[in-house]
């Protein structure tokens, strides 16, 4: 469900007023977009010489939006097998891992929508930044992978690998 653009700006002025401390400032800008929230795959190749990049290529974590560093990654595998093959095309996919990851917050998100802010804040508020972006990177370590899972409510995640996992193949 998308809000309304003032579900947004109040909440905005208020940090910016409450936490930053600030009763004057000018917004130059805004952006505004809608994330493509799903695990489905995305077609890489849709032509003989044409390839789909960035968020078209599936490059945006599809649960929180991160994309900047997934695009480079992406745009340096293309140079990669482009000097190397002759062609865009043998570019490495998505990981096992990261998509059942991605899965399974991704079924959260969806079937228990109420824990999506304890998620988040969890995430946010338990974990240095620093392991908090390799996370969101896909860079982590398998023990900091479990670092950061055991920071947020962890039967909706088994509940969700079983959808995702078992449930779904069947």
């Amino acid at each position: 469900k998308l809000l309304g653009d003032e579900e947004y700006v109040a909440p905005l002025e208020r940090y910016i007023r409450d936490v930053l401390g600030l009763d004057e400032y000018r917004v130059v800008e805004r952006e505004k977009g809608v994330i493509p929230m799903t695990d489905l795959p995305f077609a890489r190749r849709v032509g003989e010489r044409v390839m789909t990049i960035g968020t078209r290529a599936g490059c945006v974590k599809p649960t929180t939006g991160y994309a900047f560093l997934r695009t480079q990654r992406d745009s340096e595998a293309i140079v990669q097998s482009l000097s190397g093959h002759g062609h865009p095309f043998d570019v490495p996919s998505m990981g096992a891992f990261t998509r059942a990851r991605d899965s399974m917050l991704l079924q959260i998100m969806h079937r228990r929508s109420e824990l999506a802010e304890e998620v988040f804040s969890r995430l946010f508020s338990r974990n240095p930044i620093d392991r908090l972006f390799r996370f969101l990177d896909d860079e982590s370590t398998i023990p900091e992978v479990l670092q950061v899972m055991a920071t947020v409510p962890w039967w909706p995640f088994i509940q969700a690998f079983i959808k995702t996992r078992i449930v779904r193949k069947v």
